[in-house]
This record gives structure tokens, sequence and C-alpha cells, in this order.
């Protein structure tokens, strides 16, 4: 700890210096590379616009040396060996040149000289059809286009110069070069110092010089910038380049570029960088051992108290800090003194006061565990009520596990009677309570005991002492009884009975136990009233099945009554009917190949179906008889279906044929018509011969009326 805070303060004292130390320090650095990079750009395009402005000078020399031919010579007035000799003494003393030709007004050419080749009489042509000779004005300069030669794939470009008589002024001829850029290159290589590539590039981006003439070769491209700066050189990397720009005429016609790495243009500002870092480091190592002393001073007496305060924790308990000083560590010194006397004073008491705190806890820990098992015994108590449902093995369980479960001398069950005037107990746990039941033992409501009680005001009543408490009824089958608590079961408001639980124990409830039990005496009254619900919603059901069997004997016995047809045999052969009735059983029946079916519905028996099997029914397995059992059950709801549909339809006819008798009585209102139509609709629909209507008088014995007779 005290370590942690000295490192602390010396790790801030560094921050707060190296943090403004590294700022500076990068601003300084960023400056100075852009201010680098800056003037290397300007360097470059300085290097890149002398050497472009020297290779104009070449080109422009070049053509001012065809000019003095054409100027200062005569050239029309000598003869082709003249002129011969002019031009090769032109091309000695001119190293951009490469050849020279003089043509006539026509395109014929009529002396021819090349640096490094001799043309003789039969090598002259007609050029009238080439671009020097067709594109040539009368003063202008033709620049044609650059061309690289195909046998030594050096660059050169063609140009023209017209050619005046001097004495007529007219225009008789031409003069045509050739120049070479070889001679450009030695300018490349005295430029490329200090790691710098010089190169010039055609409006195509085609290198056509650079200061490695190798490389000007290789037929490579580079688009050339618009502009200097920090873009990528021919190589593909990051470099500062410059731009020359080379003019013929008003035309631009060739870029000039430096190109230096980036690295290389950085070399003053990572040396200033290097030496930055130094100054950084050496600082931060003077800061940091300045940072210790400062903080060994500061946190001494921090520590000091750090060490005092571990001994009392320790259980030093007279250990005291002794500073003497008069600033702020000197008064938390004196103020951690005082703080120390008082926590010895404090101390010294406080056993006490835990110990008496401990029997607190532990009587409330001791309730608490109480009322754990309590909710436990409830909850346990309360899953075993839930599975049962009937009412005779519901209550006697009830009384026996709460007895069980929470230690109780006796628990008795109360319910009320019919009449809801007694209490009758219905279940117990004790042998004294068995006895009760068995002489019928019952308490009126709101006169005896503390369950009457408990009924008549529908809430608990607790008897601490029952030998002393009025409201008790003496019971001699319970006579170690000295506590009693009534819980009534109540459902909404209603009581259906009580909960009676005593004790051998004086004093034995609480109101928290009465709060407690109240949560299972409310679950028991919800038992008690599920299983009466469930008795009688089984009693209904029992009811509704016999009414339905019942209904089904009635209508299948009147179903085969009324048809000639008992039953049907299928085979091979077809579909026979079975005229008399076959014997009535309730089980399938098997006889060696024959198994016998019941048709049931609902357990009611309709009639049988009896199968021929091709071998005895004992080597066909269970899977294959219960095929035969489900086709059977599939056709007794076929068959009930047909039998409710055939009903169905004859009500439906019945309903309609009287419908139309009643429609064609009410259609007349004359009563001897009216009577006439009901006996004739009756007659036809019934198929009779005599249909007789009889008519009495109030106060007339029937049969000594008249009769009408149709």
């Amino acid at each position: 700890m005290q370590k942690s805070l000295r490192i602390r303060l010396r790790n801030i004292l560094l921050a707060i210096s190296i943090i403004p130390l590294s700022l500076a320090a990068l601003l300084g650095i960023e400056q100075n590379v852009a201010t680098q990079i800056s003037q290397a750009i300007e360097q470059q395009n300085e290097v890149a616009i002398r050497v472009a402005i020297q290779t104009q000078g070449y080109i422009t020399g070049a053509i001012n040396d065809l000019r003095l031919l054409v100027d200062i010579y005569d050239i029309n007035l000598l003869t082709a060996e003249e002129q011969e000799k002019l031009l090769i003494n032109t091309l000695s003393f001119s190293p951009v040149l490469e050849t020279i030709t003089i043509a006539d007004i026509n395109g014929n050419e009529i002396a021819k000289a090349g640096r490094n080749e001799v043309f003789r009489p039969n090598d002259l042509h007609n050029i009238a059809n080439t671009p020097a000779f067709l594109f040539q004005t009368n003063d202008e300069i033709y620049y044609g286009e650059l061309t690289f030669a195909p046998n030594t794939g050096l660059p050169y470009m063609t140009i023209s110069i017209p050619i005046f008589d001097l004495e007529t002024g007219e225009k008789s001829g031409l003069i045509i070069a050739d120049l070479r850029f070889q001679a450009v290159w030695s300018l490349m290589r005295s430029a490329a110092q200090n790691h710098r590539s010089v190169y010039m590039t055609d409006l195509k981006g085609q290198v056509i010089a650079h200061n490695v003439p190798s490389t000007a070769l290789q037929g490579l491209t580079y688009p050339p910038p618009k502009n200097g700066g920090l873009l990528q050189g021919l190589d593909g990397e990051l470099s500062v380049l410059g731009r020359g720009d080379v003019y013929l005429g008003n035309e631009l016609a060739f870029v000039v570029i430096t190109d230096l790495p980036w690295l290389r243009a950085l070399d003053a500002s990572i040396r200033f960088m290097v030496i930055a870092v130094a100054l950084i480091l050496l600082t931060l190592a003077a800061i940091y051992f300045l940072s210790r002393r400062f903080t060994l001073i500061f946190t001494e007496p921090i520590e000091t108290l750090a060490q005092t305060a571990e001994k009392i924790s320790a259980g030093d308990l007279g250990a005291r800090v002794s500073l003497e000083s008069e600033d702020e560590i000197g008064i938390l010194a004196a103020a951690f003194n005082r703080m120390a006397n008082q926590l010895q004073e404090l101390l010294s008491s406080l056993e006490a006061r835990v110990a008496e705190r401990t029997r607190e806890l532990a009587t409330s820990l001791e309730e608490n565990s109480k009322r754990a098992k309590q909710l436990a015994s409830i909850a346990e108590a309360a899953r075993t009520i839930a599975q049962l449902k009937d009412l005779g093995d519901l209550l006697p369980n009830i009384a026996a596990l709460v007895s069980e479960s929470f230690g109780f001398y006796h628990v008795g069950i109360f319910l009320l009677d019919e009449n809801e005037r007694y209490a009758i107990l219905t279940a117990a746990n004790s042998e004294g309570g068995k006895a009760m039941i068995a002489r019928a033992h019952k308490l009126r409501i709101g006169k005896e005991g503390v369950v009457g009680f408990a009924i008549a005001e529908k809430r608990a009543r607790i008897a601490l002492d029952v030998g002393e408490d009025a409201v008790f009824f003496d019971n001699p089958e319970l006579p170690n009884t000295h506590s009693e608590m009534a819980l009534p079961l109540m459902i909404g408001n209603d009581v259906i009975g009580v909960l009676d639980i005593q004790s051998e124990e004086v004093g034995a409830f609480t109101e928290e136990d009465v709060e407690v039990l109240s949560t299972l005496a409310d679950q028991i009254a919800v038992a008690i009233e599920n299983a009466r619900l469930f008795a009688q919603s089984q009693e209904t059901l029992s009811e509704l099945e016999r009414t339905f069997q019942q209904y089904v004997r009635t209508e299948w016995k009147r179903f085969i009554d009324t048809s000639s047809v008992k039953g049907y045999v299928a085979s091979q052969t077809g579909l026979q009917p079975i005229q008399t009735p076959l014997q009535k059983d309730d089980k399938a029946k098997t006889d060696n190949t024959s198994y016998r079916v019941p048709v049931k519905l609902r357990d009611v028996v309709v009639g049988h179906v009896t199968v021929n099997l091709e071998k005895p029914v004992s080597k066909y397995t269970d899977d294959e008889l219960d095929i035969i059992n489900a086709a059977v059950e599939r056709f007794t709801l076929a068959l009930e279906n047909a039998r409710l549909l055939e009903s169905t339809r004859y009500r439906a006819r019945r309903e309609r044929l009287v419908s139309e008798v009643t429609t064609k009585i009410r259609s007349t209102n004359d009563p001897d018509v009216m009577v006439q139509t009901a006996i004739e609709e009756l007659k036809r629909i019934l198929g009779a011969t005599k249909v007789e209507l009889q008519a009495y008088q109030p106060n007339e014995v029937p049969g000594t009326s008249t009769k009408d007779e149709q």
C-alpha cells in the first residue's frame, strides 16, 4: 500500500512531464517534416525546371544550327557534294542531330548525311508523302511525333524547316532532320545526384530519357504529374517529385521529372527526430530521479501513519503516531491518535454488546429456522394433499400429515353439518380423537370450545392454557391438552369447517403460528372443496354415462326391432344378410380359427363380429389381433354414425310430413274443410283405409258421441 501510493505519485509526475514533452516533440517533428517536404518539393521542382530548360536549349540549338544553313549559306547554289559536306560539318558540332536531309520543292532528296551512316545517290528518295513534307508550312517549323527506332529502340523526333530563295524569297525546298535524345541523357546523369532520379516523358507518358540509360530503353510509361509533390514515383514507391516542362514552339512537348525517395528527402527530419527523442529520454530520466526524491519526502509521513494503522488493525491498540509537524500531515497525525484513543475505549465495551447481539441473533435465527421448517412442511403437506381426490382418504391423511410434520399432540378436522348448527369431528390422528369420531363427537357452533368460537367469529382462536380458558370445553378423551388453536377452514366468506390443533405444552402457540398455519388451513379448505367438487363431478359423470348407455340400448333395440336384417356375413362370394339374431356376449371369444369380438358403444354391446381366420387364433400375435380389434372399433363408430344418420333422416321426414299436413290444414278457415283435410292427409300418409274422428261434448262420456267416418 505504501509503495503503491509512492508509485502512483511518481507516475503522476512522470505523466505530467511526459505529456507536454511528447506533444511539443510531436508538434516540432510534424512541423519539421512538413518544412522538409516543402523544401524538398521546391528543390526537386528547381532541378526539373533547370533540366527542362537545358533540354529545350539543346533542341533549340539544333534548330538554330539548321536555320544557319538556310539563312547564311545559299544552299540552292551549292552542288550536291558541297551540300553533303556542309551537312556533315553541321552534324559534327551539333550532338542533338542524328540525320539531315535537303529536299527540293517537289520532295526529292538532294543531299543527306548521317552521324553514323553514309548515304549514296542511290539511297536518296522522294519524301513528298512523308508528314515532314506534307505538314510543313511556309513560315513554321514542323515537329513530328516522337518515334522509337526499330533497330536500336532509341527515341527520336523529326523536324523540318523551309528553305527560301535569297533572291526571290520563294520557298525552294526543305531541310529535314532527326533529333536524337541520347544527348539529353547526359543532362539527366549530371542532375541525378544525392539518390535522385531524373527522367523525361512525352505527353503520352512514354519514358524517353533517364539518368540510367537502360531504364529509358525498357519502354516504360509513367503519366506525368500535374505538379510536384509527395506522390508515387516511377518505381511505384512514395517519392518527392519535381516537374519541368519542355516547350517546342508554343506547344508543350515533354515533361522532365525529378524523383527523390521520401526517406532521403526526410534525412534532416529523421536526424532531428533522433535528437529530439534523445533529449526527451534524458529529460525523463532527470524527472524520474527528481520524482523519486519528491515522493519519498511526501509519502514518508503517510507511510508512518499507514504502519501505525496496520499495528492497530493487528490488535496493538496502544500504537500511536509520533509526528510533530505543524502542516496538514501533523494535524492528520494528531487526529489519528485521538481516533485511536476513542477506538480503544469503544472496543472495551464492544464485547458485551456483541455478546448481547449474538444472543438476539441466535433467538431470531431459531425463530426463522422454525418458520422455515413450518413453511417447508406446509409446502410438502400441500403437495401431498393436492394428490388426494377422495374426501374419505383426504381428511385422515391431512390430520396425520399435519401431526407428523409439526409434531402436534392432536390434530382434528371438523366439518359443518347440513344445517350449519354443529361442527362434526370428521378426522383425527390421535387415539382420543378417533374415539371421539366413533361416538359422533360434535360441537354447537358459537357455544362450545374454541372450535365453536372460530366458526362463529370466522377467525382463529388460541387457548394458551385450556384448563383456565373460559371457552374451553372439557374433553376426557384428550386429558393432556394444555394449548389449543382452532383455524377456520374458509372458502371465500363461508366457513366449511375447522382445523383443530392441540399441544401438550402450555403456551405452545403464538400469533406468528396463527399466520403460518392459516396458510395451511386455507390450502386444506381448498383441498376439501376440490374433493367435494370432484366427487360431485364423478357422480354426475356416472349418471350421464348410465343415461347415455340406456339411451344407446333403447335406440339400438328400436333399430334392431324395426329392421328385418339382424347382421351380415361377408365372404369372397359377397355380402349375405342374417335374418335371426346371434347370441349376445360382452367379451371377445376364440374358437379354434374363429375370433369373435363384441361390438361396443360406451360399454354397451350391440352386436358381435366373428372373423374366420386361416389358422388357429393362438398362432396370431397380439399385435395382429389388435388390428382386428381396432378395425372393429372403427366399424362400430361407422355403424353408429350410419344409425344416427338414418334416425336423423327419419325424424326429418316425419317433421316434413307434419309440416305439410299443418300447412294444408291452415290453408282454410272453414272447420269442416280443416277436418276433411286432416282426415285425407292422415289416410294418405299412413296408408290407412279408414280414419275416424270422434267429437265429444264437454260433459259427455266417450263412446256415446256420434262418429264421422271417411
